[in-house]
């Protein structure tokens, strides 16, 4: 079972957080729209220092220190407006829907691997394996690198306030850039010998530095895009992905109405974002002037954290905010984040899970938890899930030779 269950929400409160550092916590729902839509918040980490008068030291928001670039989450409008102008095509909704039959055959292919086995482990040798296929095809990383830059997203993703886990933060990110440095070097000289063609289909980098859209990407900023879609691209949905099969699994009744009825999968998988947000809390933000939260003043310079699990919690918003319903029609989750921050990848996200739990469903219709719920490990870290997912299902019947 998760070891850290949503705090009850509450009107904002001064606190000390796991990242080492204190901060305005914010858990109620309504508290949590105004925030992320509120221009006198920023992630970025130039006018959040300034915002401090503490110039020379930056924002926490910048703890990799080091990194060259401008991410899509550490910088506000209009720089905000135009790399999110370049980037946005490539993750449109028709472009994202027609990855529809490729992840199907990767989810049916991964099932055929362990099908005969009677038995298997979700996390490694399905959700993992089905995210990080999907996103190198879609993106343009290639596959058989995934045992290198694992580590990496993982150390992104580990909360570590010591100066040790500082130091290993900043050589994550030199390692992340030197290694986008010479993919995308590569992909510059491929396209040197040949160039795309207005009707080409391409992978989302080689897009990018091809400069096929209106705004145009600096290297830098090609290179912070690469890193933060690597970091953010796979491990969010591979939690979605596992976490909602082991919501499943312990609400049989839900499970046997999604098995009746397979065309409410996409319904359920917005109640998994809402029971279970892969960010538990979204990275800070700073006041930019004194701002009035919950009937609370947050002071300039100061950084306030969405507490996510907490806000899609919370029962001033939700009916039966505490319980599990995938019949419940209500969308208005925050997993995702509203605004201008609105996850980039959330349609990619949606379409893999659906068909992820799509496929085991279908499969493997007798699947059930194969260790008791209270032994599983819970991931420690920004991101929320099981470790493993130990599952049991019957194995399929030997075909009869009827010569």
């Amino acid at each position: 079972m998760p070891k850290e269950l949503p705090m009850p929400a509450a009107p904002p409160r001064w606190e000390r957080l796991p990242e080492g550092y204190e901060a305005w916590l914010i858990t109620r729902y309504d508290d949590a729209r105004l925030v992320l839509a509120d221009v006198r918040m920023t992630r970025d980490p130039v006018r959040a220092a300034a915002a401090r008068a503490d110039p020379e030291q930056g924002a926490h928001a910048h703890r990799a220190g080091g990194a060259r670039g401008t991410t899509l989450l550490e910088c506000d409008p209009p720089k905000h407006t135009s790399l999110r102008k370049t980037v946005n095509p490539e993750f449109a909704a028709r472009r994202i829907s027609a990855l529809r039959p490729q992840v199907e055959t990767i989810a049916v292919s991964l099932v055929d691997r362990f099908v005969a086995d009677g038995t298997a482990d979700l996390v490694a040798q399905y959700a993992l394996p089905l995210t990080v296929s999907t996103l190198c095809e879609f993106v343009g990383i290639p596959f058989q690198d995934w045992e290198t830059f694992d580590p990496w997203v993982q150390a992104t993703h580990l909360v570590d306030p010591t100066p040790e886990g500082g130091r290993r933060a900043v050589a994550t990110s030199m390692a992340m850039e030197a290694y986008f440095e010479d993919l995308l070097a590569a992909k510059r000289d491929q396209l040197k010998r040949k160039p795309l063609d207005a009707a080409d289909e391409a992978d989302v980098l080689t897009s990018l530095v091809a400069g096929r859209r209106e705004a145009v990407l600096d290297a830098d900023d090609l290179l912070a895009m690469a890193r933060s879609i690597l970091v953010g691209g796979y491990e969010t949905t591979k939690s979605l992905i596992v976490t909602g099969m082991y919501r499943l699994l312990v609400h049989p009744d839900q499970l046997a109405a999604l098995r009746t009825d397979p065309a409410r999968i996409p319904r359920a998988v917005e109640e998994f974002l809402r029971y279970d947000p892969p960010f538990r809390r979204l990275q800070e933000r700073y006041a930019l002037e004194d701002v009035e939260i919950g009937g609370v003043t947050i002071s300039k310079g100061e950084p306030v954290v969405i507490d996510l699990a907490a806000a899609n919690r919370d029962p001033d918003r939700f009916e039966r905010a505490a319980e599990l319903d995938i019949s419940a029609a209500d969308r208005g989750h925050l997993a995702f984040g509203p605004g201008i921050h609105h996850c980039l990848g959330a349609s990619l996200a949606r379409l893999e899970t659906e068909v992820a739990i799509g496929t085991l469903l279908a499969r493997l219709p007798d699947i059930a938890l194969d260790v008791d719920p209270d032994q599983l490990g819970w991931e420690v870290g920004i991101i929320s899930g099981p470790s493993k997912l130990p599952v049991r299902f019957a194995r399929p019947e030997p075909v009869q030779d009827r010569r």
